[in-house]
């Protein structure tokens, strides 16, 4: 069986749907703040924005370790002051958001403890709010990206990329966590149709390339390879128009092998 060796662009797709979805900060009612606190908060929502043109993805966006230690300061001030704000108000769900994905995106910085943090507060907001648009989509950011344990300079098709990347401490899945916050989304019918379908292809995908390059069962492998391609001809159906075209057209090209 041959292996497929453009799965990079598998990734790279999957970067493409992380950066597209509505991951939006819920709305807030500032009336219960105080000056100071409302100051705060326009400063968060500021500096998140920041940080979302720098390390909202692995590998963050950082031209050398000069811009890097500078990025690191201005987060570690921020998760400062978020702290302060779910101190006070432990079940806002706007700042249990901005506290799980500003961790998040710490991670991309491979800040230590800022993924154990992350999926706390990610936990948390979804335990509180468990129809949070917002929180669902970061818990999908958290467990289905590119992250800095992976040593970078090896293909992402390496199976220790496959393996080391989804297991955490606890020996849970993280493409199961994903699959937790697709599944409410898609039977809430909340967030973005086209956004949560390509999310259940990537998900399937990043299964089936796993099982692959640990050389799991050949009969079981084309099976899902089969099954797989006829959910992506489904999907550039029903979505003609898709930014994640090109990128499924490679898969096809590489399910089509099995």
């Amino acid at each position: 069986m041959e292996k497929p060796f453009k799965f990079g662009l598998v990734i790279f797709s999957i970067i493409l749907f992380l950066q597209s979805c509505k991951n939006q900060t819920p709305d807030l009612d500032t009336k219960k703040l105080s000056n100071d606190e409302k100051a705060l908060w326009e400063e968060l929502l500021k500096e998140h924005k920041f940080f979302k043109s720098k390390i909202d993805i692995f590998p963050p966006l950082i031209k050398d370790q000069k811009e890097k230690a500078l990025i690191s300061r201005r987060w570690h001030k921020t998760t400062e002051n978020i702290e302060k704000l779910v101190s006070k108000y432990p079940n806002e769900e706007s700042f249990l958001f901005m506290k799980a994905d500003l961790y998040r995106q710490g991670y991309n910085l491979n800040i230590e403890k800022s993924f154990e943090n992350a999926q706390i507060a990610v936990d948390h907001c979804i335990f509180k709010y468990p129809s949070s648009v917002s929180c669902r989509y970061t818990a999908i950011y958290l467990y289905l990206f590119f992250g800095p344990e992976t040593d970078v300079q090896m293909h992402p098709s390496d199976s220790y990329y496959l393996t080391k990347r989804f297991i955490n401490s606890n020996g849970k899945n993280h493409l199961f966590k994903a699959k937790e916050s697709l599944d409410f989304l898609k039977e809430e019918f909340l967030g973005e149709k086209h956004d949560i379908e390509a999310g259940y292809i990537f998900y399937r995908s990043y299964l089936f390339f796993a099982s692959l390059y640990n050389n799991g069962d050949k009969e079981t492998l084309a099976e899902n390879a089969k099954s797989n391609y006829q959910d992506i001809m489904h999907f550039q159906d029903s979505f003609s128009n898709s930014r994640y075209r090109v990128y499924f057209n490679t898969l096809l090209e590489q399910y089509a092998i099995y």
